[in-house]
């Protein structure tokens, strides 16, 4: 009878993992963790941003990204964001590359810079009616009720009825406890439901606001 002997990684997080020993009905696990992972991990960035990979602006944007994600290595994801934006012959200016900018400076603490990055970010010719809804709904999360409101009113001042306009308009309308107006959208938004579940979901909103109710899903 051969017993296997086998090792294996049961939980991995970005600084730690848990190796396990397997031995028949043994199993003996331990830690493996590495000490100021985001130091380690920005040097790398900082290391491959001066190769080939420096020549694609999606991976200044992510490098910055991740500053914002880990709170950390904010005054390089600064560098990062706005070579992403305007690095000669490779950096673009849209909404992405400014939307990360002004999370930077956010985290930086530079509120009323990045409200003015924000701004330009959204009227872009090139900034789509999806990715104004996606930033409507990022400022509902955070209870920034009004200002998601204008951004979805905005969506509709540039893109008429376009899918997700109406939907935007109907949760902005609801969060600000407008319920008249945001049933009216509902029912425009369900109607032209691109699939099934987003209409039954849309559905459910205006069941819940014809009672008077608000709807979170």
């Amino acid at each position: 009878m051969t017993i296997k002997l086998t090792y294996e990684f049961i939980a991995r997080r970005p600084a730690e993992a848990t190796a396990e020993l397997q031995w028949e009905e043994l199993a003996l696990p331990w830690t493996i963790r590495v000490d100021n992972i985001s130091d380690i991990y920005v040097s790398r960035i900082r290391q491959e941003l001066t190769g080939g990979v420096g020549f694609n602006p999606d991976a200044y944007d992510a490098a910055a990204q991740y500053c914002v994600q880990i709170g950390a290595h904010l005054e390089d994801g600064l560098k990062w964001a706005d070579a992403a934006i305007s690095l000669p012959f490779v950096g673009r200016t849209n909404f992405d590359t400014l939307n990360t900018k002004a999370q930077v400076l956010g985290k930086l603490g530079r509120d009323a810079e990045a409200q003015t990055l924000m701004q330009t970010a959204l009227r872009l010719p090139s900034t789509s009616p999806l990715q104004l809804h996606q930033y409507g709904r990022e400022l509902l999360t955070a209870k920034k009720n009004q200002e998601a409101l204008q951004v979805f009113k905005l969506n509709a001042e540039r893109n008429g009825g376009a899918w997700p306009v109406n939907v935007g308009l109907a949760r902005g309308y609801m969060a600000v406890g407008d319920y008249k107006n945001a049933l009216e959208y509902a029912r425009k938004a369900a109607e032209q439901a691109p699939d099934k579940q987003n209409r039954e979901n849309l559905e459910a909103m205006v069941k819940a606001l014809s009672e008077g109710k608000s709807y979170d899903r």
